[in-house]
C-alpha cells in the first residue's frame, strides 16, 4: 500500500506540475502512518488500476460506516484524450464497493468531470472560517464566495455542453 501511495504522489504531482502537499515531510509521514494502520483494519483502501502491467490510476480512499470516501488520486494521463484512467479507476472502485456490500461511494468536494458522470446524488458542503472580524477577512470571504459561484457556473456550462 505504501508503494502505491508513493506512485499516487508521483502521478498526482506529474498531473499538476508541482510537488504540492506531497513535498511536505510531515504530510507524508502522517499519511504513511495512516495507511499503515488503516489498511489492515479496512478503514483505508489504496487501489491500483492496471492496463497490462502499467499502473494507470491509484485511489486513496477511506471507508467509514459502509461508505467509501475518495480522498486523493493519481492518474497516468496520455496524449489521447479518449483514454480515461480516472473514470476507469473510479468505476472499478465503485464496482468493488458494491461487491463488498458497501452502501455508497462519495467523491467528496470538487467538481471534476467524472464526479458528475458517475454520481447519482450531491450533498452540499458547508465551509466555515473562524477568526477575528476585519476588513481583510471580509474581502477574503467575498473572494471565496465569488470563486465558488464561478466554479458552479463553470460546472453548469460544462454539463450543458455535454
Amino acid at each position: 500500500a505504501l508503494a502505491a501511495f508513493d506512485l499516487l504522489a508521483e502521478l498526482h504531482q506529474a498531473r499538476w506540475g508541482r510537488k504540492g502537499a506531497f513535498a511536505n515531510p510531515s504530510f507524508r509521514r502522517f499519511h504513511e502512518e495512516l495507511i499503515a494502520r488503516g489498511v489492515p483494519t479496512g478503514t483505508v483502501r489504496i487501489s491500483r488500476t492496471l492496463a497490462g502491467d502499467q499502473t494507470i490510476g491509484v485511489l486513496y480512499n477511506f471507508v467509514h460506516d459502509d461508505r467509501v470516501l475518495n480522498y486523493q488520486s493519481g492518474f497516468l494521463y496520455e496524449r489521447d484524450p479518449r483514454l480515461k484512467p480516472g473514470l476507469v479507476s473510479h468505476v472499478l472502485a465503485i464496482e468493488d464497493s458494491i461487491m463488498r456490500g458497501e452502501c455508497g461511494y462519495d467523491f467528496l468536494a470538487g467538481s471534476a468531470g467524472h464526479k458528475s458522470h458517475l454520481a447519482n446524488a450531491e450533498h452540499a458542503m458547508k465551509w466555515i472560517a473562524i477568526g477575528r472580524d476585519s476588513p481583510e477577512r471580509r474581502v477574503e470571504a467575498k473572494l471565496r464566495h465569488a470563486k465558488r459561484m464561478l466554479g458552479t457556473i463553470a460546472t453548469n456550462m460544462k454539463q450543458a455542453a455535454a
